[in-house]
């Protein structure tokens, strides 16, 4: 959901968010935190590729959601989307060697097992299979469930299906 309509509920508490590939919401984010007395949690979203020399289109690797602990950690996100802007080919992405020196500043938060030794915890989301489910279970690393939120409003769907290239199969759409 918006920033503006969840802020009034997290009063006292606190209220994150995860950009994809960028921090733009964060300042927003800071200024409602003081105006609803919540702990504002920054974030962003990047995706991993194995190495240096992977050049696809489409998905080429897990999606990692990273959280800020302190201003440091801040600090680290915003030097993570300007190494996965400056790595773009296609999208910006980041290496599992830059995923591995990411320092205990900042949360990582795996949406699959494929870079199992760098997640803090595992993103579980309603499309998240069984099998990644156990496997966290099974590899002890916490899960946490996580909402990934691609347009505003329900009435906004048609224009990010068309902006994202949406195609169907069936009865589902593929971005």
């Amino acid at each position: 959901g918006r920033i503006e309509s969840l802020a009034p509920y997290a009063n006292g508490i606190a209220l994150g968010v995860a950009d994809f590939n960028n921090t733009f919401s964060h300042p927003y984010l800071e200024k409602m935190s003081k105006k609803y007395n919540f702990k504002p949690i920054f974030g962003t979203r990047i995706e991993v590729v194995k190495d240096e020399g992977v050049r696809v289109r489409g998905v080429c690797g897990p999606i990692y959601i990273f959280l800020a602990k302190n201003p440091d950690g801040v600090s680290e996100i915003n030097a993570l989307v300007k190494l996965a802007s400056e790595k773009f080919y296609y999208k910006a992405h980041i290496t599992q060697s830059d995923l591995f020196n990411v320092s205990n500043n900042v949360i990582c938060i795996a949406e699959s097992l494929e870079t199992a030794q760098r997640a803090d915890y595992v993103a579980l989301t309603p499309s998240t299979s069984t099998m990644i489910y156990q496997a966290a279970r099974d590899l002890n690393i916490p899960v946490v469930y996580v909402n990934n939120n691609y347009y505003s409003t329900p009435e906004d769907k048609g224009v990010y299906q068309l902006l994202a290239g949406a195609h169907k199969r069936g009865d589902d759409y593929y971005y």
